[in-house]
């Protein structure tokens, strides 16, 4: 920026990312759940919508009755300014004292940190390309954010390990983590297949394969890491289980699952991008068009992946991966539904 400060409005945003201060959501919940700010049509108009004043019983109900907001901003400093945390001390000595981790860095998710995290790391890359690109050297390297990936021949393999290790650790003062720091190896066999996996112990162990951001390489084909998918039929299960229990109650008329929003979720029926429509009565289709869009699902990922990979993998792989969920999806719709028959009052 040139300047040898920062401006008065930037200051203040970089101090208040560097000692934050934060609201605990129970708390803010419990605070103004009794006029939580709500979505809701106008009556006899359907195109359009108002907000209002509503009392939620739990929090995890917040979803459900389309609540925007827990209050407006004048409400909380006049109402729920007690209810900022700050962690203090911010000395480090004291902190020390305390047996609290000293204070550093900024919280995640903001813009501002991943812009600092690659300032921070610009020697360290300079460095690091530097050697990879000398030309008798056979290297490929990348990094994102904190998670890097280093492809070189087996003879350089020890130079790098060591010389990522003395960038990070004693130049950048950053730590590396040893559970997620691996060496793989892959070469090819007498059939010309690229085979490996994880090198430890002087051993290399086929049942590891490389993982990186997401993916992991298996010598001849790059697949979605099971754990994605694992996280994906967890949340669908979870939305079935919520789903039965607001169907059984009692004030519910219908058995209905909502299954429409399961749907959209987590099937292909999702997973393209289109624009919302919503009802209109005055309309000659009874529906008028808006500028929301649905942004797909975790299926829409994975087609996206397979586009890009399938000229790796010679084959749509990744759209095999999740060739059961159609078939997975619809036996916790029937399990749900008897479920509901059962138990319904």
């Amino acid at each position: 920026m040139n300047v040898e400060d920062l401006p008065v409005d930037h200051y203040k945003i970089y101090k208040n990312l560097v000692d934050y201060r934060y609201v605990n959501e129970n708390e803010l919940f419990k605070r103004f759940q009794h006029k939580l700010i709500v979505e809701r049509h106008k009556p006899n108009d359907a195109s359009s919508i108002e907000l209002k004043r509503k009392y939620v019983s739990k929090i995890y109900h917040l979803r459900h009755e389309n609540v925007v907001a827990y209050c407006y901003a004048d409400e909380f400093f006049r109402e729920a300014t007690d209810l900022i945390r700050v962690d203090k001390p911010f000395n480090k000595q004291i902190r020390e004292k305390q047996g609290k981790q000293n204070k550093r860095g900024i919280p995640q998710g903001t813009p501002l940190s991943a812009t600092l995290a690659n300032i921070y790391m610009l020697d360290f890359d300079a460095k690091i390309y530097e050697e990879a690109s000398k030309p008798y050297k056979n290297v490929y390297y990348q990094r994102y954010s904190d998670d890097l990936i280093l492809i070189c021949n087996q003879e350089d393999e020890k130079y790098f390990y060591d010389l990522i290790r003395e960038e990070v650790e004693y130049k950048a003062h950053l730590e590396i983590q040893e559970s997620k720091t691996h060496v793989y190896r892959y070469e090819l066999d007498h059939n010309n297949a690229l085979v490996g996996g994880i090198f430890k112990d002087g051993v290399v162990h086929t049942n590891k394969q490389l993982e990186y951001l997401g993916f992991v390489f298996e010598g001849d084909k790059v697949k979605v890491k099971a754990s994605g998918f694992s996280k994906f039929y967890r949340n669908m299960k979870r939305s079935f289980r919520r789903g039965i229990h607001f169907a059984k109650q009692a004030h519910i008329p219908s058995n209905s699952l909502f299954e429409r929003r399961l749907y959209k979720r987590f099937t292909h029926l999702g997973s393209k991008r289109r624009l919302k429509w919503i009802a209109d009565c005055s309309s000659p289709t009874g529906y008028k068009r808006t500028t929301f869009y649905d942004w797909g699902n975790f299926i829409s990922y994975l087609n996206k992946a397979n586009a890009v990979i399938k000229e790796i993998n010679q084959g749509d792989n990744i759209v095999k991966q999740y060739r059961k969920v159609w078939k997975k999806f619809h036996m916790l719709k029937k399990q749900a539904y008897k479920e509901i028959a059962t138990r319904k009052p």
